[in-house]
């Protein structure tokens, strides 16, 4: 009898903890372009990879008080090289997943190497990008998506434009939206 009062101040732990296990979910990630063929002064782009280092995802929850809160998690940390001008036929290349807690997903930090190559035929060019590397740059979920426990979210980045203009500078923009939701059971 003892023995069942000595782990009893531990049973309140031990069901959270168990309660905060099967409150969770998976986010895939994939990475895609519809930025299409570009041409360019030099020759047409033939390949601009980037490399994608980090994605976190926020999560929204709501608190005791009814005000939202907004933590934020690392579903892929790494150094994954896209071909952003050679992915518009092909689907979406996989950069991996995580567990999180369930909830809502609404937005979408990336972090790219601060370099980015395009190659234009023989000539290869290396370009910046200032708003990539640090701390990236955030891309909104065009409505949040639930992520139940046990269940899946499985979330596409598209570079929808990778260059600006003049094919100077490296400023992506990117959607970010939800192709498929599942219940792993």
């Amino acid at each position: 009898m003892k023995r069942y009062f000595l782990f009893a101040p531990f049973l309140p732990a031990l069901v959270i903890a168990l309660v905060s296990c099967e409150a969770t979910g998976h986010v895939e990630l994939g990475v895609t372009s519809s930025a299409g063929p570009m041409d360019d002064m030099r020759g047409s782009v033939d390949h601009v990879y980037a490399v994608v280092t980090r994605v976190d995802v926020r999560e929204t929850t709501e608190s005791s008080t009814g005000t939202p809160e907004y933590t934020w998690y690392t579903v892929f940390e790494g150094n994954a090289q896209v071909d952003l001008a050679d992915m518009g036929s092909a689907s979406a290349s996989m950069l991996g997943g995580k567990d999180i807690p369930a909830g809502d997903v609404d937005r979408v930090r990336i972090v790219l190497a601060s370099d980015t190559e395009v190659v234009f035929g023989s000539l290869s060019v290396t370009m910046t990008c200032t708003s990539c590397s640090g701390d990236g740059f955030e891309a909104a979920l065009p409505e949040p998506s639930t992520l139940d426990a046990h269940g899946s979210l499985d979330l596409t980045l598209d570079f929808t434009q990778t260059l600006d203009a003049t094919h100077t500078s490296f400023e992506p923009t990117v959607l970010a939206y939800v192709t498929a939701t599942g219940s792993a059971e």
